[in-house]
C-alpha cells in the first residue's frame, strides 16, 4: 500500500495512486490538525483549536466527531499505513513510517531539522530540498 500526503500548498492524499477525497476544508484542516501530530494523541480541544480558531461554534464538537468519522472512511483503504483512531483523550492518526516519510510535513521538518544540525556546507541543499516540498496545483510524486 503507498500513501501519499502532501499538505505544504494544496491539501491531496493519494492511496495506491488513487486520490483520497478528504472532504471540505474544514475536514481537511481537521486530517492537517492530526497530520502534524501523526502518531501522537491530539487532544478533542487542540484539534477544535486549529480547525475553527479561537472562537469555534457552539456545533464544533459535533462536527468534529462527524468530519473524524468521515476521514476514518476516507482513509479505509490505505490499511495499516495510515489509520485514525480514538484514544483516551483525542485521536491520533497513525503512519507507517512509509507513509510518515512520504508526507511532505514530516519531510520538511526532517530537512530542516538536519539542516540546524549541521555546521558544513550541506545545510543549503537541505533547505532547497525543503523549500522543493511546497507546490500549488501540482499533482503528487
Amino acid at each position: 500500500m503507498t500513501v501519499e500526503i502532501s499538505v505544504l500548498g494544496d491539501i491531496r492524499t493519494r492511496i495506491d495512486g488513487h486520490t483520497v477525497d478528504l472532504g471540505h476544508l474544514r475536514r481537511q484542516a481537521v486530517f492537517v490538525a492530526l497530520l502534524a501530530d501523526a502518531n501522537h494523541t491530539v487532544p478533542l480541544d487542540r484539534l477544535i483549536d486549529r480547525a475553527w480558531g479561537p472562537h469555534p461554534p457552539p456545533s464544533a464538537r459535533t462536527s468534529l466527531y462527524s468530519y473524524i468519522s468521515r476521514l476514518r472512511t476516507a482513509l479505509a483503504t490505505a490499511g495499516n499505513d495510515a489509520t485514525l483512531d480514538r484514544r483516551p483523550g483525542g485521536y491520533t492518526l497513525t503512519l507507517s513510517d512509509t507513509a510518515l516519510h512520504t508526507a511532505d510535513l514530516h519531510r520538511f521538518r526532517h530537512l530542516t531539522t538536519r539542516a540546524r544540525n549541521t555546521t558544513d556546507h550541506t545545510a543549503l541543499p537541505l533547505l532547497e530540498e525543503a523549500l522543493g516540498l511546497w507546490h500549488t496545483n501540482q499533482p503528487l510524486g
